[in-house]
């Protein structure tokens, strides 16, 4: 996926949500190139920003109808926001979440922190960390790094079960 801060462009009429509008989430709502609905977010970067980007983006899918994801997309948010919060080194972070089709969607959560995640193998019965990126292995359709010059993003894809 590109770069996602040069792919997007502001959706006409687009402007920051009010509080009045939504008062639990403030968020940009964006336009990606090819037409999707991109929703981002800049967040302290702090641990009190976790709940807070489990609720983002569990409004997002709602809001797109996907309610069935939400559950596994907000348990995502929270593990790569946790890590930025804990590893990053500027003052923010960005959690952003895009419709890529209808049943699809991916979920980042960029900083300005160069050193990249670790998937570890095994963490041990009594280890308090080191399970995140395990967890988001297992629940996403796939997921990844990008490197980016000032940083990373790191994200997740999640789809939405097919009814038949």
């Amino acid at each position: 996926m590109n770069d996602l801060e040069h792919t997007t462009r502001a959706s006409r009429g687009a402007r920051p949500t009010s509080a009045a509008e939504s008062p639990t989430v403030q968020f940009r709502r964006l336009q990606a190139e090819d037409g999707s609905e991109v929703r981002s977010r800049t967040l302290p970067r702090e641990t009190a920003s976790v709940p807070v980007a489990r609720q983002f983006v569990r409004e997002a899918v709602t809001d797109w109808e996907l309610s069935g994801l939400a559950a596994d997309i907000a348990l995502i948010a929270t593990e790569l926001t946790a890590n930025a919060a804990v590893h990053a080194r500027a003052e923010v972070i960005r959690v952003t979440v895009r419709r890529v089709t209808d049943g699809r969607v991916w979920v980042a959560v960029t900083d300005r922190s160069r050193e990249m995640p670790v998937l570890k193998t095994a963490a041990g019965a009594d280890a308090v960390d080191g399970r995140g990126l395990t967890l988001v292995d297992s629940i996403s359709l796939n997921w990844g790094v990008d490197r980016l010059p000032w940083g990373k993003r790191v994200w997740a894809e999640l789809e939405a079960p097919r009814v038949a």
